[in-house]
């Protein structure tokens, strides 16, 4: 399923807010510490991820980040893979479109109309506070 939104901010900060999320998921999954440049040689870790009875090992996989453009992460589970694709292009100063693409190996079917306006909900919804969080920031940096 793919969502596109404008948001009110410029690619590098959409980027490198994105970026210290990963980083700061990263490091609270595998307790260790890593930086940005870490992350462009591919980060690859085990994790488990409890789903209320039972606790299941994945593997997530932080591809090389392409620089204020795209951000590729996998999560492979023992029945399926979900790979998520954060797409920047700068539209104009302070103006992205973020583009985010999430795929997963189990369905086998197309999604139906309920659960793609659900997944675009969702994911709009995450964007807008992502945006808000980076208006703020560039605010009290005045």
């Amino acid at each position: 399923m793919q969502t596109k939104m404008m948001l009110n901010a410029s690619v590098e900060e959409i980027y490198q807010t994105l970026i210290a999320s990963v980083i700061g998921e990263t490091k609270q999954a595998c307790g260790k510490d890593i930086i940005e440049k870490d992350l462009y040689e591919g980060v690859k870790y085990r994790h488990k991820v409890n789903l209320g009875k039972k606790i299941i090992d994945t593997t997530v996989h932080i591809r090389k980040p392409v620089e204020n453009k795209n951000i590729h992460i996998s999560i492979s589970y023992p029945d399926k893979v979900i790979e998520m694709d954060y797409d920047m292009q700068k539209n104009g100063d302070n103006k992205t479109l973020l583009t985010f693409t999430q795929t997963n190996s189990a369905e086998k079917k197309e999604p139906g109309y309920f659960e793609k306006f659900f997944f675009q909900r969702s994911i709009r919804s995450r964007f807008k506070k992502i945006e808000k969080y980076i208006i703020a920031q560039r605010k009290s940096q005045k």
